[in-house]
């Protein structure tokens, strides 16, 4: 039988994160995160670094929490914010929320030229409907406007 040393993988965390030079391109097996993308805020930027960080064949996996994070008593309560008041609420807070759709990080990782596999997504119908949204929400997609999270993996 043949035994893996401790020595044959490496498991590395990584902040900040924002840069590709951070880390070796196509040097990386798999990405994954936990509630984190909520917090990106240029998720094509992010999405593309990681697939130059991925060697050919490797995964990200991430979970996405789309939820108001106590920024409102409703689940989906952050878009009924207009964008000033959002502003607003964010200013000063140790980190952002990006009020991203679902549709918005499965386009993301599509444009990067990640291949997806799987996503779960966890529904929510008690949240606003649509007609009580601001208007830059007025065209939102019926699976976007219950998705409360998701998680997603993708291939390079």
């Amino acid at each position: 039988m043949n035994k893996k040393s401790n020595d044959d993988f490496t498991i590395r965390y990584v902040v900040p994160w924002d840069a590709e030079s951070i880390v070796e391109r196509g040097a990386v097996d798999l990405i994954f995160s936990q509630a984190v993308m909520e917090h990106v805020l240029d998720l094509q930027k992010a999405y593309s670094t990681m697939y130059s960080w991925l060697k050919q064949g490797g995964f990200i996996s991430h979970q996405i929490d789309y939820k108001a994070h106590e920024t409102h008593k409703t689940w989906n309560g952050h878009w009924k914010y207009n964008d000033a008041l959002w502003e607003t609420i964010m200013h000063g807070r140790s980190y952002p929320i990006n009020r991203e759709l679902h549709s918005s990080h499965v386009n993301s990782i599509l444009n990067a030229g990640f291949e997806i596999k799987k996503i779960i997504t966890v529904p929510r119908n008690d949240g606003y409907p649509v007609e009580e949204l601001p208007s830059q929400y007025e065209s939102i997609s019926a699976e976007d406007l219950t998705t409360s999270s998701a998680h997603i993996i993708a291939v390079k």
